[in-house]
C-alpha cells in the first residue's frame, strides 16, 4: 500500500487545507499588513511545518518511538542555539551549559541507533530542525503580520507540501509507515 492510503499521513494534508478554508474568511477581514511580509520565508515557515511530521513518523518504520521522542527533544535546543545566532539573544553560561547538556544525551541516543538503522535514526533530528526553524521564522515573521495571516500562509503550504509529498510517495510506491496499526 502507498503513502495516499495511510491514515496517518492522508489526514495530514486533509488538516491542513480544513485549516486553510476556516483561516480564509478569517484572513480576508484582516487589516492590511503592518509591513509586507516576505512571501518567501511565509512559504519556507510552512513547508517546514509540513515536513516535521513527515520526517518524523518515517523515523518510526525503523526506529522505536521512545527513540525517536528522545532524539525529536533537541528541538528547543536547537531553537536555544539558531535564537543565539540568528536572532542575537544573549544565552547565559548556564543556557550554554544545559545545552551541551542535552546534546550529549541526544547523541548517547543517537549513536546506537544510528549504527544498527542508518541514517533513518537522523530523520527526527532533522525533523526538530525543521520545528525549530519554523519557530524561529515565527519569531521573526511576527513583526511583519499577524499571526492569523502567517497561519493561513502555513496551512497553503503545508497543504500543497504534504499532497505533493503524498502524491510522489504514490507514483514511487513508497510503503505505508505503520503508525496508526502497528
Amino acid at each position: 500500500s502507498g503513502l495516499g492510503r495511510h491514515p496517518a499521513l492522508t489526514s495530514a494534508p486533509t488538516r491542513t487545507s480544513s485549516a486553510v478554508c476556516v483561516l480564509v474568511p478569517v484572513s480576508l477581514r484582516l487589516p492590511g499588513p503592518r509591513l509586507q511580509p516576505p512571501l518567501g520565508l511565509l512559504l519556507v515557515r510552512g513547508a517546514l511545518l509540513a515536513l516535521t511530521p513527515v520526517l518524523f513518523f518515517y523515523s518510526l518504520k525503523s526506529l522505536p518511538m521512545a527513540d525517536a521522542i528522545a532524539i525529536f527533544f533537541v528541538e528547543p535546543l536547537l531553537l536555544t542555539i539558531l535564537s543565539a545566532v540568528f536572532l542575537g539573544e544573549a544565552i547565559g553560561w548556564r543556557r550554554i551549559s544545559a545545552v551541551l547538556v542535552g546534546l550529549i544525551g541526544a547523541l548517547i541516543v543517537i549513536r546506537p541507533a544510528f549504527a544498527s538503522i542508518g541514517f533513518t535514526a537522523l530523520l527526527p533530528l532533522m525533523a526538530a530542525a525543521c520545528f525549530a526553524v519554523y519557530m524561529l521564522l515565527t519569531r521573526k515573521l511576527v513583526a511583519y503580520t499577524e499571526p492569523m495571516r502567517m497561519q493561513f500562509y502555513a496551512g497553503v503550504t503545508g497543504a500543497a507540501v504534504m499532497s505533493v509529498a503524498l502524491l510522489v510517495g504514490n507514483t514511487l510506491g513508497v510503503e505505508a509507515i505503520a503508525v496508526l496499526n502497528p
